[in-house]
């Protein structure tokens, strides 16, 4: 019988302390809050807040007439009534919900492809990025000033993302600006698990950009410290394509 009880407070939206309330109140009858917050294991205070809850909710009333306010649960009839009523609501929504079912199917598939962007700031900030950047799988692709890139990492943070990357064997092709820099790192590559072109002379930019996965993240330290990831298939693939041109376009 408790059980039961208990299944149907449930399905009227009670919590733990309201189910434990409102049997007391039950079992008890007619009764003073103190009395009944002893039975069920609650401060006076608890109890008054849960008892106004179960008297909005129509499962409980307070009796004004006795000398000291008693509180009442509803009897076993008005309890089916009131789970009938909840019963029928929940048919009427499911009714409703099959009618709007195709535009909420449509409203569903848009939200799923829409990009979700993460922001970051500080040397940290930017460091979480690249802890990203080596959690996923397969070839990353990268656009980067090694100029500009070292005004913020050292030497060290340099070489263990290039580290790891190598250990969970992560191939990268990179496009670097032009400098000496940029050199560097191409001539680097064969010990590195990399291929490195480098853009045209004219081309210069501050930020880098890492296609990896379904995400793109655009780090830039020229000035503000900022990083983003975009995480979108759509922009990914799209980055990817203009990589691609890039990289083939450079022979």
């Amino acid at each position: 019988m408790d059980k039961m009880l208990r299944g149907t407070l449930t399905t009227l939206g009670c919590d733990d302390k309201e189910i434990r309330l409102f049997l007391a109140c039950y079992t008890r009858g007619a009764a003073g809050l103190s009395e009944l917050a002893k039975t069920a294991r609650l401060r006076r205070s608890t109890a008054y807040i849960v008892m106004r809850s179960l008297i909005d909710k129509g499962l409980a009333s307070e009796d004004y007439k006795a000398y000291d306010k008693t509180f009442t649960a509803i009897p076993p009839d008005a309890l089916a009534r009131a789970l009938a009523a909840k019963q029928r609501r929940i048919g009427r929504q499911h009714l409703e919900l099959q009618d709007n079912l195709g535009e909420l199917q449509a409203l569903y598939r848009t939200s799923a492809i829409q990009p979700k962007v993460k922001t970051y700031q500080s040397l940290n900030g930017l460091l979480s990025i690249l802890r990203d950047i080596l959690s996923t799988d397969g070839e990353i692709l990268i656009w980067t000033n090694q100029a500009t890139e070292s005004k913020l990492f050292n030497t060290v943070q340099h070489d263990q993302f290039i580290e790891a990357r190598k250990a969970s064997a992560r191939p990268a092709r990179v496009l670097a600006v032009h400098n000496a820099a940029g050199r560097a790192l191409q001539a680097a590559d064969a010990e590195n698990l990399r291929t490195t072109k480098l853009l045209p002379p004219t081309v210069d930019f501050s930020a880098e950009t890492y296609i990896y996965g379904s995400k793109v993240a655009t780090l830039d330290y020229n000035q503000d410290i900022i990083g983003i990831i975009t995480e979108s298939t759509q922009v990914a693939a799209a980055q990817r394509a203009m990589f691609e041109t890039a990289w083939i376009s450079l022979g």
